[in-house]
């Protein structure tokens, strides 16, 4: 009996090897460079929404921003350029902007050729007494220049 369960567990476990090795090359691949990277789940204890986004003209100029929304709150905003670099997300340029219930970030520059490209946005919120209430981090989608 016990030689029979666990002959069945060895022949399930070597179907679902080749599903599994699949999956986390398909995730690698697609999570790191070429696809959204996930987004943190913020706390929403103030922030009530946050956006990032990137965008490229055929030029190579960039437009970059982040937005963070918190009513009745001191919000921030973080916000850096990174560029997909062998193998690596790596920050070019970076920004910061901090204020009242809505701030918004938006930044220019122009970039090299060849290269994948996204933004990282870091978001807060802080009460009256500066006690830090959100910290959220998002990625945009990646854009190829």
């Amino acid at each position: 009996m016990f030689k029979k369960v666990l002959s069945s567990l060895l022949v399930i476990t070597i179907m679902l090897l080749p599903i599994y090795s699949s999956f986390s090359v398909y995730a690698e691949n697609n999570l790191l460079a070429y696809s959204k990277i996930p987004d943190a789940t913020p706390n929403y204890n103030a922030i009530t929404s946050l956006t990032n986004g990137i965008d490229i003209d055929t030029n190579g100029y960039v437009t970059y921003r982040g937005k963070t929304n918190a009513v009745g709150y001191t919000v921030a905003v973080y916000i850096e350029l990174k560029q997909y670099i062998n193998g690596d997300w790596v920050t070019i340029e970076d920004g910061y902007k901090s204020g009242n219930n809505t701030v918004l970030l938006t930044q220019y520059r122009w970039v090299d050729s060849g290269y994948l490209y996204c933004v990282k946005s870091t978001h807060y919120a802080y009460d009256s007494y500066g006690n830090l209430l959100d910290y959220v981090e998002k990625y945009s989608n990646s854009k190829y220049y």
